[in-house]
C-alpha cells in the first residue's frame, strides 16, 4: 500500500454464501488495525489481522467483514428432546405445585 489514507470495499458470493469486506485507512505513526467481524466468523480474525501485517506498515485500519449464508442447509433447526422434556417436567411440576 502506497498512501496510509483510503478506502476500498469487495463483495463475494459463492456456493450461497456471500462476503463483504470493506477496509478504511488513515495515518497513524505505528500500524492500528480494528477490526470487526460476526462472531460466526470469529476464528478468521488472527489470520486477517496477520494477512494485513504483511501488507500493511502503518496507520489506522478498520477492517468490516460481513458474513450472509442463504443456504438451505444453513436454516436447518434441530430440536433438542432433552431440553424439551425438562421444560415439560418443570411445567408439570409448576402446575401441580399451583394446582392447576
Amino acid at each position: 500500500m502506497l498512501s496510509m489514507t483510503g478506502f476500498g470495499k469487495t463483495e463475494i458470493e459463492r456456493e450461497g454464501r456471500r462476503v463483504r469486506v470493506e477496509i478504511k485507512t488513515v495515518n497513524n505513526r505505528f500500524l492500528d488495525v480494528n477490526i470487526r467481524l460476526p462472531r460466526s466468523i470469529m476464528y478468521l480474525e488472527d489470520s486477517v489481522r496477520k494477512q494485513l501485517a504483511e501488507k500493511i506498515n502503518r496507520g489506522h485500519v478498520d477492517v468490516f467483514i460481513n458474513y450472509y449464508c442463504d443456504r438451505d442447509d444453513a436454516k436447518k433447526v434441530l430440536l433438542n428432546t432433552g431440553i424439551v422434556n425438562s421444560y415439560y417436567k418443570a411445567a408439570e411440576e409448576a402446575s401441580n405445585l399451583l394446582g392447576i
